[in-house]
């Protein structure tokens, strides 16, 4: 059986990729996939203030802020988050499946999955497990 975060990603697949994109409509990007897994998953998340161009420090307060666990990169398992370093410059999150990872590809134009591969065995920097109960937006009371 399939994790729900696995399922709701799989879901996602095929939806076309657009930078800062949260609707699935007009596109996503990796944050908005992963918004969009948590709110599946009955987390209601705010888009954080965030930048994917090397400190990933406010995106990771923003998911530990909406009940995400902190774990060591290689202790994730299918359904959990992955913070992938791309390059110095750039973050890249994605969802963790049995046999690889669902994310946002932008060069491909598509929320895709495949095999993890080789290269972000290295870059892969940290995970994060989605919480077994609702949490809300700071300041937004649950069922809001």
């Amino acid at each position: 059986m399939s994790h729900p975060a696995v399922s709701a990603a799989r879901a996602l697949v095929g939806v076309p990729f657009r930078p800062h994109g949260r609707d699935p409509e007009t596109g996503l990007d990796c944050l908005g996939l992963v918004i969009h897994v948590a709110a599946a998953l009955g987390v209601r998340a705010c888009v954080p203030a965030y930048s994917l161009n090397g400190d990933q420090r406010a995106l990771e307060a923003g998911l530990i802020a909406h009940g995400l666990a902190v774990l060591p990169a290689a202790a994730a398992l299918p359904g959990d988050v992955l913070l992938l370093a791309v390059d110095a410059e750039r973050r890249h999150l994605a969802i963790r499946t049995p046999g690889g990872a669902i994310h946002a590809h932008a060069r491909l134009g598509r929320v895709v999955e495949h095999r993890l591969p080789p290269a972000w065995a290295d870059a892969l920097i940290a995970a994060y497990r989605f919480p077994e109960q609702i949490s809300t937006c700071p300041g937004i009371a649950p069922g809001a």
